[in-house]
This record gives structure tokens, C-alpha cells and sequence, in this order.
């Protein structure tokens, strides 16, 4: 800073634009220092604290994105199989329809397997 001493003294003038100006306060603000002392201590190559530029927390936010989409994922593979189960049940079940639409009840009846799946099926979606 110039004194009453030092009739030398000068002033530089620069032209910022508004953007350039907000990083510069915003780096001072972080030394605790106005624009115009940090402005001078970089150009003076003077050290000052280094810069620590917090970024915003996006990371948590990806996380919590992250194991939000793996919970949905898993949900969606769970459904998935139970999709699967239900459509071997049918292709099985389809064996017993003729090309009228009509179910073969007589050979439905003989086919056990068939019917103890149908029942399980079902016990399983109720105990959901």
C-alpha cells in the first residue's frame, strides 16, 4: 500500500469482465482478502494460502442416485422372475387349449405338475 512516504506510488488499472471479477472475489474471500490485495500478491508472486476450491456436493447426490438406481434394479430383476414364472406357467398352461380357445379340462385334470405349480404360484403371491 502506498504511504505519505513513498511519492512513487502507481496504480494499475485492469478491465475485468464480470465473470472474471466474481472468480477473482471469490478466490479472495477465501483468503480472507479483497480482490485488489489478492489481485496484487498473485501479480507480485508473493505465496499465499493455496486454493481449495470446495466443489458442490455432487458426489453424495450421485451416490444416493447410484444406489437408488441399484435398489430399483434389484426390484426389477425380482419382478422380473416372477414374470417368467408366470409365463412358463401359462406356455404350460396353453398346452391344454385347443386352437377353438377351449380348454381341455379332462387333460388339464390329468396334469398334475401343471396344477401343483398353478398352486404354489399362487400360495407364493399370497404370502407376498
Amino acid at each position: 500500500m502506498p504511504s505519505s512516504f513513498n511519492k512513487k506510488a502507481k496504480t494499475i488499472n485492469v478491465n475485468l469482465t464480470q465473470d472474471e471479477y466474481n472468480k477473482i472475489k471469490k478466490l479472495a474471500e477465501i483468503r480472507h482478502l479483497n480482490p485488489t490485495s489478492y489481485t496484487k500478491l498473485v501479480a507480485l508472486g508473493n505465496r499465499i494460502k493455496p486454493t481449495v476450491i470446495k466443489s458442490e456436493d455432487n458426489t453424495s447426490d450421485l451416490h444416493e442416485i447410484i444406489e437408488q438406481l441399484k435398489s430399483s434394479n434389484n426390484t426389477l430383476k425380482s419382478e422380473r422372475e416372477i414374470f417368467k414364472e408366470k409365463a412358463n406357467l401359462f406356455d404350460l398352461f396353453l398346452e391344454h387349449v385347443n386352437e377353438n380357445a377351449f380348454i381341455d379340462f379332462d387333460s388339464f385334470k390329468n396334469d398334475t405338475e401343471l396344477r401343483k405349480a398353478i398352486m404354489n404360484f399362487k400360495k407364493d403371491r399370497e404370502n407376498l
